[in-house]
This record gives structure tokens, sequence and C-alpha cells, in this order.
């Protein structure tokens, strides 16, 4: 068992995320710092760039947008107004910070219960405490909805000292101690151990009445996963990572593989099709192939599904339209029965599927895009083996369009 004791917040959350960020745009924080005279402490920076837009910001505890963080004055013991920001939130409080201690390395932070009325309109009150920025970020990772339903507490004195020996006998002299935790540190406190043979963050939560061990595993939810996935590839105009991208995909199908609705299935088949135009780009065209194969089958799955409702609902608008008297209506909508019949006819017929294939592969092959040509005969002809006998021909034309696409390949 390897304990590291009492990790940095922002080290905590990379182990967390697995090195995965989704923050405010810099461009946004830079703007708020040229327009609005912000400063901010290095830490929070970090927090908000890598992390503002998770969910581990989300919750009760939370750091403010930057366009949120008002200017304040904050009151110290020589009874001077000093400048300061309000930064942070928690479920019963403010947090603000003072602007001359924002380039210290954990400055602390002062506390409000919020605006109160004047006869110059709203005064914040603030007060001194024990918040500090480390203290800040401890509890907003802590406290994140990631953590919620998956943490297992020990408040049990006897069962938590066991514990702690346990760990603590794990570790040799160069590295702090968990026992040191619980008999030096002030309370209220918190601090954040990673397990990192078991994968789980330990927390010890110090308090005046009690104190308790905290577990919990990394569990990053499927919708920051999207969330990530889309500002990586969907939102990018330009510069997308693809190999990063297939890796978020890859998360994110392992979720939806699991799932079993319909509208899991059609996220599924999206998924895969992204994979597959990811490996087209990363030049892997048979790893392209593997996921566009099975982005085919979920989705032409689905859409016969789809095509089987459309053409009951169209058919049983006939009749309703004809009972009414509304021939032409009723003529409509039995002629769209035909039409989606007719569809469904060509998708499930090898040769009239594999000859729309095969006219993409030949428009290719002429626009000198011969990879792309190949891969499509080859899917071309895996439709036609379906029923090899009575598709010869096809499948002759097929290999002769392949071949010149590999040979015009080889010499360019």
């Amino acid at each position: 068992m390897a304990l590291e004791v009492d990790i940095a917040p922002l080290r905590a959350l990379e182990i967390f995320y697995d090195g995965e960020k989704l923050g405010i745009p810099e461009e946004a924080l830079n703007r708020a710092e040229r327009k609005r005279g912000l400063v901010l402490p290095e830490k929070i920076r970090e927090f908000l760039l890598n992390y503002g837009q998770l969910d581990v910001n989300l919750g009760g505890y939370r750091v403010l947008h930057p366009k949120t963080m008002d200017a304040v004055k904050i009151r110290l013991s020589d009874e001077k107004l000093h400048d300061g920001w309000l930064i942070a939130e928690t479920p019963h409080e403010y947090l603000a910070i003072l602007k001359e201690d924002c380039d210290q390395n954990d400055p602390s932070l002062y506390l409000s219960n919020g605006p109160e009325e004047a006869d110059d309109g709203e005064k914040w009150n603030f007060e001194s405490s024990m918040w500090t920025v480390r203290r800040l970020l401890t509890s907003i990772f802590v406290n994140s909805p990631g953590a919620h339903g998956c943490t297992s507490i020990c408040d049990d004195p006897k069962y938590m000292q066991q514990e702690v020996i346990k760990y603590d006998e794990m570790l040799d002299d160069s590295q702090k101690k968990l026992v040191d935790i619980f008999e030096t540190a002030k309370r209220p406190d918190q601090c954040i151990c990673w397990d990192s043979e078991e994968k789980k963050f330990v927390i010890v939560v110090l308090t005046p009445e009690r104190d308790f061990l905290a577990r919990f595993p990394i569990r990053t939810s499927i919708q920051e996963l999207e969330r990530i996935f889309a500002a990586e590839f969907l939102e990018k105009q330009s510069g997308i990572n693809y190999e990063h991208s297939l890796a978020l995909i890859k998360d994110i199908v392992m979720f939806y593989e699991g799932e079993r609705d319909e509208k899991a299935s059609l996220k599924l088949g999206r998924y895969y099709k992204l994979a597959g135009f990811c490996c087209w780009k990363l030049k892997n065209l048979q790893g392209a192939g593997k996921w566009y194969s099975k982005a085919q089958k979920v989705l032409e799955r689905n859409l016969k599904n789809a095509l089987d409702d459309c053409s009951a609902l169209y058919e049983n608008l006939g009749k309703l339209n004809l009972e009414q008297g509304k021939s032409e209506a009723s003529q409509q909508a039995f002629k769209r029965v035909e039409q989606l019949r007719e569809f469904m006819e060509t998708n499930e017929d090898p040769r009239k599927k594999s000859e729309q294939i095969l006219d993409a592969a030949i428009k290719a092959n002429m626009n000198g895009d011969y990879e792309v040509a190949i891969d499509l005969c080859n899917e071309a002809l895996e439709e036609l083996q379906k029923e090899p006998k009575g598709c010869k021909y096809d499948i002759a034309r097929c290999q002769q369009i392949r071949g010149d696409a590999r040979k015009k390949l080889k010499s360019s």
C-alpha cells in the first residue's frame, strides 16, 4: 500500500481527472484582469484555467467566475479599508482576498455572511477566518459532486486508529505520516491523501467534535467526459488532437456499451463513427474501418426500427384519412409508405447497397483519394460476399476498381 499524505489539492485534481482539463477560457480571464484590474493568486488562476468548468467547481464550495468577482473593501485591525476581491463561496459564506496578498503562496481569506442593506446601498462586512487558498481548494475537492455517492466513511475511533497504523507502517521515515495529521493539525481541517495502490483518495476530516476518514475512487462522470470531448473535438475549428480525442471516445464508449436504451444506442453509434473519423485522420485506415463497421451495425439497426415505426405511422395515417373522406391526404400517406418500404428493401439488398458504396469508390478514385477508394471497395466487397452467387460480375468489377486504385496509389 503506497499512501501519499497531505497532497496539494491541484495535484489531487490532476489525479482525479487523469490529466483531463476543462476550465474558464484564458481569454476570458485575461479580459477580466485587464478591464477590471482583477488580480488573482497563482493557484486560484490555475484552478480556474484547468478545472473551472468541471463538476468539481459546481458544488456548494466553488471559485466564482472572473466576471462575478466583485471588488470589495475589507476592514483590517488597523481600522482602514483595504481593496479586495470576492473570489469564492461556500454553502453559507462568501470568501474574499486582499488585493495586496494575491502574490503570496497561500494567502489568507476573509469571510462574510453576505451583503447587508445600508443607506448608500449594499455593504459587505468581512472578518478574519481560518480559510486560506489551499484550504478553499481542498474543500472544493473534498465536497465535489464526484465524491458524493461513492464515499465510504469511517468514524469509529478504534477502527480508525487501526487504519492509520496500517497506512503508516507502509511508509518509510522520510515520508510524512498520517498520524502526524491527527496530532498536529488545527481543527477544523481537512487533508487529502492518495492511495496509489487501491486507486482511492483518503480524506482526513478533523472537527472539534469528532474525526473521521473518508475514501472515494476516481470517478469522472459521463457528462464531464462528453463536455471535455466537445471542447477538444466538436468546438474546435482547427488544431484538433485526434489521438487525444480518440482516447476520450474510447472512455465514453465504455459507458454507452453498458447501457441498453435506444438513446444510448444512438449515441454509441455516433461515437463509433467519430472514432472511425479520428483513426482516418491518424492514417490508421484499418482501425477506421473497424470503427465504421461498428457504427454501421448500430446505426442501421436503429434506422430499421425508425423506418418500421414511420412506415406503420403513415399506414395508419392513410387509413385514418380514408375514413374521414380525405382521399388526397390518404394517397399521400400510402405513397410515403411505399417510399419507405422501397428504401428499406434497398438498404437490406447487398447488391443495391454495394452499388451505392461502389459509386462513392469510383468518385474517390477519380479524385485521387486512392486510400479512400480502396477502403470503400473493401466495404462493397464485404456486402457482395453475403450473396456471392448472384453477384459475380459486381465482385469482379469491384476488384478491378480496387486494383486500379492500388496501382495508382503505389505510383503516386
